[in-house]
């Protein structure tokens, strides 16, 4: 009987965790997005500054990997590292399904959806957009990156849209008063938060 290696199996199983877990960071676009651990319990919820309150269950991700017995005696370690790097690919394509609709139907339920009606992505959508969202500030007033999510077929177009920011006067002066306005909005919200202590 061939011995067992009980120590070399769990040292594997967490390195193979481990390239998971990385390839899962660095896949998913939820890995940008501030997280709050949820340590007991099987729903969350949300208390808006508006008052609304909405209550959901957790969900579950998931994601499969399949190997063939017949080939499992082939199986190199590099091959095995592919299929997990795969399982990773895979749950973040699950998370960020789960992401998006939670973020579509939190702003369809806050009045924050701006419709396109099917048209093209034009510039004044783009202010309609902004004006509806909260922008983020660091502690010296300068604007946070924002992550925007479009489809690859519009890369091109929205790229050429916003270029006219910097391109015409009069879109960069009102861009700059959106900022300058949404900065003093956010001053204004953290100055009149109450520190708990």
């Amino acid at each position: 009987m061939l011995p067992d290696f009980p120590v070399q199996k769990k040292k594997l199983a967490e390195n193979y965790i481990k390239i998971f877990q990385k390839t899962l960071v660095s896949e998913s676009i939820t890995s940008r997005s501030p997280h709050l651990p949820i340590n007991e319990g099987i729903k969350n919820s949300i208390l808006r500054e508006n008052g609304s309150y909405k209550e959901e269950s957790l969900k579950r991700h998931e994601a499969k990997m399949e190997i063939n017995l017949e080939l499992l005696s082939s199986l190199t370690p590099q091959a095995l590292m592919e299929k997990y790097k795969q399982l990773a690919r895979d749950m973040a394509c699950e998370q960020m399904k789960t992401m998006l609709n939670g973020l579509n139907c939190a702003c369809d339920e806050s009045g924050q959806t701006v419709n396109g009606k099917g048209g093209k992505f034009s510039i004044e959508l783009w202010f309609q957009m902004m004006n509806k969202m909260e922008l983020q500030f660091d502690e010296n007033g300068n604007q946070k990156e924002m992550i925007c999510l479009i489809h690859p077929s519009m890369e091109d177009g929205v790229k050429s849209e916003l270029q006219r920011v910097e391109n015409e006067p009069e879109l960069k002066r009102r861009y700059e008063e959106l900022v300058s306005r949404k900065r003093r909005e956010w001053c204004d919200k953290e100055a009149a938060r109450k520190l708990v202590g």
